[in-house]
């Protein structure tokens, strides 16, 4: 079974960094076949209508994998056929919903940011709701039950799968299980909401000139950054600097800027970043 890596803008995969720097797609896709990986670039959606268009082939797809789990023969069932397919379809799924997660955190068009996390909700939705397809338990079930040998991360795979559903309350009589599953499904959406009001705030984070010793001149520099002499109202771009401000501040010299303790909101958005 195959690991599938995606790179989203800047983000590497720390562990094929092992030797010299590589430059291009083609040297990390050399580095990551013998351990059985692939790495891909996505393709982002730039338009509400494409972003809706991935989330219908998405769950599209993902539908069509769940039918074939479910309608196959019992005495036909194999590791592949089952678990395999259930983690593949899951990674399609994942991936197609981190494009769109990342186009809401970043694109600088609020209609696009806003189709992107109508989309995110409907995936998180419907991945939710693959452990509630009784027929595909079934189909799991039907196979853990023939007890096959298995060892590493295939009995891994097999073990954690189950977990998941049981904690999802698969064996729970019938109102209980549908009151999990709205509950799970109430808290995905909370979670992306509250993704999202991070992206739309404006409150700026206050630090002194003394408190941000260390902190890179490119950083203090970006526009979301503000002091006396320059205000930025754009809170998307100051939302950008801010969540790059969440690594640039871990490299200051001043230890409680580091771990937070100096975080302190500006209110009404009206003081200074300097003081």
């Amino acid at each position: 079974m195959k690991t599938w890596l995606v790179f989203f803008g800047s983000l590497m995969i720390p562990a094929l960094l092992v030797a010299a720097p590589l430059k291009t797609l083609e040297e990390f896709q050399k580095t990551a076949a013998p351990f059985h990986a692939e790495i891909r670039v996505p393709t982002f959606p730039t338009t509400p209508k494409q972003i809706e268009a991935d989330k219908t082939a998405a769950i599209r797809a993902g539908n069509a994998a769940l039918d074939q789990i479910a309608r196959q023969d019992p005495k036909k069932l194999t590791l592949e056929s089952t678990f395999g397919a259930l983690d593949n379809l899951y990674y399609n799924v994942n991936r197609a919903a981190g494009v769109i997660d990342f186009v809401q955190q970043t694109n600088p068009t609020r209609a696009v940011r806003d189709a992107a996390e109508n989309a995110s909700k409907a995936l998180q939705a419907w991945t939710i709701g693959v452990l509630y397809r009784s027929d595909v338990y079934a189909a799991l079930k039907a196979f853990a039950a023939t007890k096959p040998e298995l060892t590493g991360e295939d009995r891994r795979l097999v073990d954690e799968t189950m977990l998941d559903y049981r904690r999802a309350g698969l064996d729970l009589p019938g109102a209980e299980r549908k009151r999990v599953e709205a509950l799970r499904k109430q808290l995905s959406g909370l979670e992306t909401d509250f993704s999202s009001n991070i992206v739309k705030t404006k409150l700026p984070m206050v630090f002194t000139k003394a408190e941000l010793a260390g902190v890179p001149d490119d950083f203090l520099n970006s526009p979301g950054v503000k002091n006396r002499r320059r205000r930025v109202h754009d809170s998307h771009q100051r939302h950008a600097a801010a969540v790059d401000g969440g690594d640039q501040l871990f490299r200051g010299s001043d230890a409680p800027t580091r771990d937070g303790r100096r975080v302190r909101p500006g209110p009404k958005d009206q003081r200074p970043a300097f003081e």
